[in-house]
C-alpha cells in the first residue's frame, strides 16, 4: 500500500491529505508518510467515532471532522486538542435532510425474482448484518428468525447484506431453519430503513442512521466477535438505545413494538431527539460546505 501511494503522487505533493480511517494498518501508514511530507492530515472517518480502549495514544491528524457534539466530546475527553477536532456533521445524509430519501415500494430478493411490497398496514422488520465470522451471524439470523417464528412473523422479515456480503451464508443457514425471507443487496440503507418499521441490528453505523430517521431500532447485543470487531460506535453506547441480550428478550420487546403504539412512537421521536446530538445538520453551512470551507482555510 506505501508503494502505490508513493507511486501515486509521484512528486506532486498535495496540499493536504484525506483519510477514513485513523487506526488501521492502512491509515497509520498514510498518516505517517503524509508527517513525514509535512501534508496536513484530515481525518473524516467513514462512520461513527469508533471507541478503541486498548489504544493508549491520541491521533496524529492534523484535523478530525465529527458528526456532533457527543462524539467531539469523547475525543476532547480522551486528550485530542480542541483546536483539532471540528463539527461537521456527515455529508452522507445530507439527502436525509432535504427530504430526498423516499420510502420504497418493494425490494427483490438478491437470488431470485421475489419481491417485497411495502404496505402501511403490514409491520415490516429489517435485519441488518455485518460481515463478521460466521458464528456469530448465524447466531443473530437464527435467534431473529425463532423469534419472528413465535411471533407468527417470519414473513414480515427482511434481510440486507453488508456491501461486503455475498448472502450465502445467509441463504444456507435459513434453509436449515426452513424459512425463506426476502435477502436485498443493492438498495441504499437509508431508503430501507425509512421503508421499514423497525431496525435489527448488532453494533453498526445503520444504529445512527435509524436514530436520524426515526425508526425504532433494536440493538443485537448477544454475541461474541472475534477480537477485530470488538469495537463500538459513541452511539451505541448510548442508554437510551433498546439493547437485548438473547432470543427470548428480543422476543418480549418485539411483541410490544407490534402491540403497543404508544410505545413505539415515544421511542422513535426520542431517538430521533437524541441523534442531533450524534449527528448535526445546519442547512445554511451542509456538511459538504463546512469541510470545503475547512480545506479551503488550510490550503490558504
Amino acid at each position: 500500500m506505501g508503494n502505490n501511494l508513493i507511486k501515486f503522487i509521484g512528486d506532486n505533493f498535495p496540499v493536504l491529505g484525506v483519510i477514513a480511517n485513523d487506526y488501521s494498518i492502512r491509515g497509520r501508514l498514510e498518516i505517517g508518510y503524509f508527517k513525514l511530507k509535512d501534508i496536513p492530515i484530515f481525518y473524516i472517518p467513514h462512520a461513527g467515532i469508533p471507541i478503541m480502549e486498548e489504544l493508549a495514544t491520541t491521533s496524529e491528524v492534523s484535523y478530525i471532522t465529527v458528526s456532533g457534539e457527543f462524539e467531539k466530546k469523547y475525543l476532547l475527553n480522551i486528550g485530542e486538542s480542541k483546536e483539532k477536532v471540528e463539527i461537521t456533521g456527515r455529508p452522507r445524509y445530507q439527502n436525509f435532510h432535504k427530504g430526498k430519501i423516499q420510502s420504497l415500494l418493494e425490494v427483490r430478493d438478491v437470488f431470485d425474482t421475489r419481491k417485497y411490497e411495502f404496505n402501511a398496514k403490514k409491520f415490516t422488520i429489517l435485519l441488518a448484518t455485518n460481515p463478521i465470522d460466521n458464528k456469530s451471524n448465524e447466531k443473530i439470523i437464527t435467534s431473529v428468525v425463532n423469534s419472528l417464528k413465535d411471533l407468527n412473523m417470519i414473513d414480515n422479515l427482511i434481510i440486507k447484506l453488508h456491501p461486503r456480503e455475498n448472502g450465502l451464508l445467509h441463504k444456507k443457514i435459513l434453509n436449515k431453519l426452513g424459512v425463506i425471507p426476502i435477502i436485498v443487496k443493492d438498495y441504499d440503507i437509508l431508503d430501507l430503513i425509512k421503508s421499514c418499521d423497525l431496525l435489527l441490528s448488532g453494533v453498526s453505523n445503520t444504529i445512527l442512521e435509524a436514530m436520524i430517521i426515526g425508526t425504532p431500532v433494536i440493538l443485537l447485543d448477544f454475541i461474541n466477535v472475534n477480537f477485530i470487531y470488538t469495537s463500538r460506535y459513541i452511539f451505541t453506547e448510548d442508554k437510551s438505545i433498546i439493547r437485548v441480550n438473547n432470543q427470548e428478550e428480543l422476543t418480549t420487546v418485539l411483541q410490544k413494538f407490534i402491540l403497543n403504539k404508544a410505545f413505539y412512537s415515544s421511542y422513535s421521536e426520542s431517538l430521533k431527539n437524541l441523534s442531533k446530538g450524534y449527528s448535526f445538520y445546519d442547512e445554511k453551512e451542509n456538511p459538504t460546505k463546512k469541510i470545503i470551507n475547512l480545506f479551503l482555510k488550510e490550503i490558504n
